[in-house]
């Protein structure tokens, strides 16, 4: 780690950011242990607030369920290591989630009693050979497709309006039970790295976007040399920005690894994926001094030596 002094500028803070708990999104995939720390740096005039963006970002965490401590002190995205009179190289700013003052709501778990049961049902889906009662009410307040299915105008949404029986097509039957049972408990208790992948594709579909991004934890957990490019792609594809930044950072941070594997070159042929790893690249390099700008022209012809094909003699 280096110290102020090695920097070379009194003007930089080097501090590490410790999770003082484990760290979570959405409640789900702990994408920090306690006691795990990353150090970052810093101008002593900028405010944390670009700091808290980009660890978050690189832990794929929610920032609006995090609070910061340097000490007893709580820290805003408006304070600057200045302000707080950080010392560089061994301060460290703890994290840990807001706690919540009222208890769990119960109200999801009340409803997902409703999950299959045919009680007040006034719908049934059908996929293959798989019937599912439901709820219209629930459906459409939970899941847009179903919303704008059941309360559109048109002949065929008077028809899903008062049929008993819905046929739902191109879908596995138990992966669609795991979509109703999101819908109706805003959880999925075998939510797997196995089946992420099928379901947020689903999730795409029916325009459910925390479902997406339960999807996109449970995938960034599995992440690999082998299977980046194509994750990437599907990110990329389901507009999952989540699990695409995380999957761009581990290409950037394992380049020597992800560009010498065969499903690398396979699985990404994309033209504006290969421009937004370049476009991250560039972010990571440092800002070149003003004293190391390009010569001008001139300058640069005769250092390049009259012999350069590029600066032919006059």
């Amino acid at each position: 780690m280096a110290s102020a002094t090695e920097d070379g500028s009194a003007d930089v803070v080097i501090f590490g950011f410790r999770a003082d708990e484990d760290l979570s999104h959405c409640g789900t995939l702990t994408r920090m242990e306690k006691g795990d720390k990353i150090w970052m740096k810093m101008f002593k005039t900028t405010s944390f607030r670009h700091a808290f963006a980009e660890f978050c970002k690189r832990n794929a965490l929610d920032e609006k369920t995090l609070c910061f401590f340097l000490g007893n002190r709580e820290i805003t995205g408006s304070d600057t290591p200045a302000k707080v009179i950080m010392k560089s190289g061994s301060d460290i700013v703890s994290v840990k989630h807001k706690k919540e003052i009222l208890k769990e709501s119960s109200f999801y778990d009340e409803f997902k009693g409703l999950f299959k049961s045919s009680r007040l049902s006034d719908v049934t889906l059908k996929v293959k050979d798989t019937l599912f009662p439901c709820h219209r009410v629930i459906l459409a307040a939970r899941c847009p497709k179903f919303g704008a299915m059941f309360g559109s105008g048109g002949p065929s949404a008077l028809r899903e309006r008062t049929e008993e029986i819905i046929e739902i097509t191109g879908h596995d039957a138990k992966l669609f039970e795991l979509l109703l049972e999101y819908i109706y408990s805003d959880k999925i208790a075998t939510l797997s790295a196995e089946n992420a992948l099928e379901l947020l594709c689903l999730a795409d579909e029916y325009l459910i976007e925390r479902l997406k991004q339960m999807c996109e934890l449970e995938l960034i957990a599995i992440v690999d040399v082998d299977n980046v490019a194509d994750l990437l792609c599907h990110a990329n594809h389901y507009q999952a920005a989540v699990l695409k930044n995380f999957c761009i950072s581990f290409i950037l941070d394992n380049a020597h690894l992800v560009v010498n594997n065969p499903s690398f070159e396979r699985d990404l042929q994309s033209a504006e994926l290969l421009h937004e790893i370049i476009k991250a690249t560039s972010k990571r390099l440092p800002e070149p001094a003003s004293d190391r700008a390009l010569p001008p022209v001139k300058k640069r012809k005769r250092e390049a030596g009259t012999n350069s094909p590029i600066y032919p003699p006059h």
